[in-house]
Formats: C-alpha cells, structure tokens, sequence
C-alpha cells in the first residue's frame, strides 16, 4: 500500500478488540500516499441518549498533505458494483438465491429467465446456459454487467412492465431476489400483474426478502430492520402480499443462510 498500489483492507472483529485503534493506524500511512483513501465503518456505536445506531460517515483523504472528512449515506457506497459485489460476497448473499434455485425451480438450459433488479448480473453466474434478460435501474450496475456478460446475457436498464411482459412473453422464471422488501404493497401489487401477464403456464416466480419472525435473534432482526429496503414483512404478510395475483406454490423461512445473522424469506409463484 506504501508503493501506490490499490488495494482493500477489511478489519473486522468482536467489540472493544480495537479495530478503530487498528484502522487509525492505517490512516497516518495511507493519507501520505498519493493515491485516494476511501474508507468507511458500518457498525454500531451506543450513546446513552439514543441506544444503538448506525454509523454513516465515509472519511477521504486525498490530496498529499491534506485530508477531509464528509458525511455521505453509507448505502451510497453500495452504488459501486464492484463494492456490492465485494459486500455480497462478504456476507454470503448468493447462498440464499443459489438455495432458492435448487429447491424451488429446476432451470433448464434454453429457459427463458427474467432477473428483475438483477444489479450487477450475479445470478448469470449461478445458472446454466439461459435466454437470461435482466432488468435494473443503475446505470452503472448495467454498464457492468454488459461488459463483463457481453455475450451471455441481455441487460436492460429500467423497470419491469406491462410493456416489457408483452415484448419478452413467455418467460419461464423470473427472479425477484431481494426486492419485493424495497417495494411497498401497492408496487408488488402492479408489479406481479404484469409478471402473470407473460410467464409461462408452468413458469415460476421466485423471491428471496429478509423477514421478520417472533422467534428470529435480536441480531437476526436487528439486520432485517437495518436492511436497505424500508418494506421488510413478515412471511405471512409476503404470503398475503402475492396471493390475490399467483399461487404460492412454495415458501420457506430460513435462518443462517448468509454468514450474518439473518432470517429470509424465500417463495415460488405460479399460476393457479
């Protein structure tokens, strides 16, 4: 790191270990180099005044000599794909989808697959030769996963719709891995409409959301209600939430999937 060249460093441990007395060291290192520091904490601090609470600072140092502190929203950082996947990796995001996959659909080569919100393109990884067509509103996310699926996926970047069910019909499986908890009752609503629209009369939906249990951690629902998406349910209200427009032929609530403490909530749809 002393010679300029990039790298990542990820410090982590048990509380009062002295992971920030590790992390300031580096500092007085790094800030000397000529290269940008980007660095960011995403853990918990208590005050007497308010209990617990994230933290949401990132601290840049640039410019030799020099060196700012700016206070920027800690899920910002995730717009990086190749941080989110790094963040992904981390915690084990793709047990989950790889888990729901496996259990919930048999995917054949040739099927049709529409990833709605599909980021970066993970799932591609994870799935055998397909028609794959993934829809996502970063422009960066797509621009990412063009290049690096340029001859093995389509991207498109955008939301999922009427039109889109129209234009791409009949589709075999759609994936909606880590969505519908970003969405509030009446998107998911409009949005499974227009998916029953095109899928196949053995076609199938699958969705993967964080959940919340009465027999969850306090860790586990801590992370749920910390969770990026301001719409996480409960495996009944999910259940609710899609049944008026597919039939929820299966579902399960799993805990430990990812290396986190957490509880998911994972559904197959189809028509009834």
């Amino acid at each position: 790191m002393s010679q300029g060249t990039p790298e990542i460093v990820l410090v982590s441990g048990y509380s009062g270990v002295g992971k920030s007395s590790v992390v300031n060291e580096l500092h007085k290192v790094l800030a000397c180099s000529q290269q940008p520091l980007y660095a960011f904490d995403s853990g918990y601090v208590r005050s007497k005044a308010d209990g617990p609470r994230k933290l949401s600072e990132m601290g840049i140092a640039g410019e030799s000599g020099g060196a700012k502190t700016i206070n920027v929203n800690l899920y910002s950082i995730l717009g990086s794909p190749t941080i989110y996947k790094l963040v992904q990796k981390a915690v084990g995001a793709e047990k989950p989808r790889q888990y729901c996959l496996s259990r919930f659909a048999a995917v054949e080569p040739g099927n049709r697959v529409i990833d709605i919100g599909s980021g970066p393109g993970l799932a591609v990884g994870y799935l055998p030769q397909v028609d794959y067509i993934g829809f996502e509103p970063s422009e960066r996310y797509v621009q990412h996963a063009r290049r690096k699926y340029a001859n093995t996926a389509k991207f498109i970047q955008g939301y999922f719709n009427r039109a889109a069910a129209e234009e791409f019909k009949p589709y075999d499986l759609v994936l909606l891995f880590g969505v519908l908890h970003h969405c509030d009752d009446g998107t998911v609503a409009r949005m499974l409409t227009d998916i029953a629209v095109g899928l196949s009369p053995r076609g199938r939906v699958l969705t993967v959301d964080p959940c919340l249990t009465a027999t969850q951690s306090a860790w586990a629902r801590r992370v749920a209600l910390y969770d990026r998406g301001n719409y996480v349910r409960t495996p009944e209200q999910y259940t609710a939430l899609a049944s008026p427009h597919l039939r929820v032929a299966k579902c399960e609530t799993v805990d430990g999937l990812l290396y986190i403490p957490t509880t998911v909530h994972l559904a197959a749809l189809e028509h009834g």
